[in-house]
């Protein structure tokens, strides 16, 4: 969306790498669980079971972003950004303004859930929770510029201006999904 609207063929690598990540989802499931199970039969859990814990927060934020994701990729699917362009000159550029912003939100959404994601494989990092906590903090500002762009573009035929409206959200909820101090702060 920063360069243009994508292509189907992209936005069908977007849906299939979704449902790659779900299928990875599935067996983090399967393993915290298995974990779980094996922590119970274990008198004395230690560390293991704050390790455990932490990884049930992280899968629970993976699964939620995954969610999110997909969401996304079908709302650009169903978005067909070729259709919004408003013989309107003035119509137009608000529209690719915040098609730009949201272009933008998404780029550094994606970089929150890497950093987020980075975070995971070291806890204990201090230089990756404050790079998940600046990439976060960039994510926020996307999200405001694309709110204030997006609230400029009035209404579009085929109820496109709500899909705008959700991809923000779905942007917004993914974001907050992956926030360091946020409702996975555990992980």
């Amino acid at each position: 969306l920063v360069a243009g609207p994508p292509d189907d063929q992209a936005l069908r690598r977007w849906l299939g790498r979704s449902r790659d990540i779900a299928g990875d989802l599935r067996r983090s499931v399967a393993l915290v669980e298995q974990g779980e199970e094996s922590l119970s039969f274990n008198p004395r859990p230690g560390a293991a079971a704050a390790d455990l814990a932490r990884l049930r927060e992280a899968r629970l934020a993976l699964e939620h972003s995954t969610v999110q994701t997909r969401g996304i990729a079908r709302s650009l699917m169903d978005l067909d950004a070729r259709r919004l362009t408003s013989p309107d000159t003035g119509a137009a550029a608000t529209i690719t303004d915040g098609l730009r912003s949201l272009g933008e939100l998404l780029l550094h959404a994606a970089g929150s859930v890497s950093a987020f994601g980075r975070l995971q494989e070291a806890p204990g990092s201090a230089p990756d929770r404050e790079h998940a906590q600046a990439a976060h903090a960039a994510s926020e500002r996307a999200q405001r510029s694309a709110s204030d762009r997006l609230r400029q573009v009035s209404i579009l035929p085929g109820n496109r201006d709500r899909l705008l409206s959700s991809l923000l959200v779905d942007a917004i909820r993914l974001v907050e999904e992956v926030d360091p101090l946020g409702p996975h702060a555990a992980a």
